[in-house]
């Protein structure tokens, strides 16, 4: 189904308490980054991230630059949306 902010389909998503776990017991070991877009793909393009033979289709689907803007603003007052159903 897709998401109300980026209109793709999730593949897969880890329940909220998997997230918030690992969150504790790894948080001295974990620091946000704030990149631009641009920056990001930049990483991206360089192999930094995803594996040479999947950078391309990242780039081109998931990680545009509009859905990384999005995504970096942040949840929006209340949340993020719930996915819509289709």
């Amino acid at each position: 189904m897709p998401t109300t902010l980026t209109s793709l389909r999730r593949h897969a998503r880890s329940p909220g308490h998997v997230a918030a776990a690992a969150y504790r017991a790894l948080s001295n070991q974990i620091e946000l980054v704030d990149m631009s877009p641009p920056a990001l793909r930049r990483g991206m393009a360089h192999g930094n991230i995803y594996k040479p033979d999947k950078v391309d289709a990242a780039l081109s689907n998931y990680f545009r630059p509009g859905n990384l803007t999005a995504l970096r603003a942040g949840p929006p007052l209340g949340g993020w949306p719930a996915a819509v159903p289709q």
